[in-house]
């Protein structure tokens, strides 16, 4: 049974509020004590209003990230993107990958989030209940 390891980094790490803001993402995946091919896809999911399009709102998102062959690494680049009424808050991006083995079937599934950081002009954060 394969294990994944998914590993999430973003640039800038703080978003400034009441501003347009783009984020850019590197979502890293390995694969270990895998043995033969699998195809590895991931949904990327952000709260409002974190988009990942540009222009409108777009909550949702699939990568396709490829196949392994046996244990090894990949990592997929992506944008996150917000307009002027994101305020102070820290919002959560998820990312659900599913593992297929080479008959299509799910061999795993590994759901990780992470925490994108919206400040004021003064580093002021208001905090997730």
């Amino acid at each position: 049974m394969p294990i994944l390891d998914i590993k999430i980094e973003n640039s800038p790490e703080k978003l400034v509020a009441f501003r347009r803001n783009e984020i850019n993402c590197v979502a890293k995946f390995s694969i270990s004590e895998a043995e033969g091919n699998y195809w590895v896809e991931a949904l990327v999911e952000v709260d409002h209003p974190l988009s990942l399009a540009p222009d409108r709102q777009l909550k949702l998102g699939k990568i396709n990230v490829g196949i392994f062959n046996g244990s090894s690494n990949k990592e997929k680049r992506f944008k996150i993107f917000s307009n002027n009424d994101i305020y102070p808050d820290t919002f959560n991006l998820k990312v659900t990958a599913l593992i297929y083995d080479e008959d299509g079937a799910v061999a795993d599934r590994k759901e990780v989030k992470h925490e994108i950081v919206c400040s004021d002009e003064n580093g002021k954060i208001l905090q997730s209940k």
